[in-house]
């Protein structure tokens, strides 16, 4: 069904259809483009700033150790380097919770995975059984 607008005597009609049920093919498009997130960027200098910012500490330390680069006092102060981030490493944040294995229970069978529950005690003798749904059921009174 379609209406007719007309816009003067002698201007153009313009046809419109009538908005139906389903959604104008456009919708279905996907978008490819990736957004990036500059705040982040903007925010936090790169790795090499670090570099620039004590590059002249660093030369000293290197004239005063007698080496021919930085590099070189990387590889020498390797060892303690690692040890400032093992003990900088905070649990859950940038290191695993627990370093440790998780406990294992006591007296499993390794080559079993699952270990079935132990079977159900068995039930009162069939007679007491019989005697017990008796007597309940003299206190009902059916409709």
């Amino acid at each position: 069904m379609a209406t007719r607008r007309i816009f003067g005597a002698s201007g153009p009609s313009l046809k419109q259809s009538t908005w139906t049920s389903q959604a104008p093919l456009g919708c279905y498009q996907r978008r490819w483009a990736q957004v990036h997130d500059l705040r982040f960027l903007a925010s936090h200098p790169r790795h090499n700033s670090v570099h620039e910012k004590y590059k002249e500490k660093l030369e000293r330390k290197v004239r005063e150790k007698g080496l021919s680069s930085v590099d070189e006092l990387k590889k020498i102060y390797t060892d303690e380097i690692d040890a400032l981030r093992k003990r900088a490493t905070v649990p859950g944040a940038n290191a695993p919770l627990s370093e440790q294995s998780p406990p294992t229970p006591e007296k499993v069978d390794s080559s079993v995975p699952y270990q079935a529950p132990p079977a159900p005690e068995p039930q009162q003798h069939p007679a007491q059984a019989k005697q017990y749904t008796k007597a309940s059921k003299d206190g009902v009174k059916t409709l």
